[in-house]
C-alpha cells in the first residue's frame, strides 16, 4: 500500500509592494549542470532517472500575431539537488 502525505498550503492572492520586504530573499543552492553535448545529456538523464521528483520550466520566444506558434527554446529539468 502507498500511503501519502500531502501538505496543505495557502497563498495571498495578491502582494502589495510594501509587504514584499516581510518575505525572505532565497535562490536556488544546489548545483547548476548545463547540458549542452550528447554525453552530458546522458549522464543529465541516469542522475534524473534515479528521483522520485522531476520539476520543469520551459522558456519560449514570445509570439505577437494569433495563430503563431514558436518552439521551446530552453527547457530546465531540477530536482531538489540539481
Amino acid at each position: 500500500m502507498i500511503s501519502e502525505r500531502r501538505t496543505v498550503m495557502t497563498f495571498k492572492e495578491n502582494i502589495d509592494k510594501k509587504d514584499l520586504v516581510e518575505y525572505p530573499v532565497s535562490g536556488f543552492k544546489g548545483e547548476i549542470v548545463l547540458v549542452d553535448d550528447p554525453g552530458k545529456l546522458k549522464e543529465s538523464l541516469r542522475m534524473l532517472e534515479s528521483v522520485s521528483v522531476i520539476g520543469f520550466d520551459t522558456e519560449t520566444k514570445p509570439k505577437f500575431s494569433k495563430g503563431k506558434h514558436n518552439k521551446v527554446a530552453l527547457l530546465q529539468l531540477a530536482d531538489s539537488n540539481r
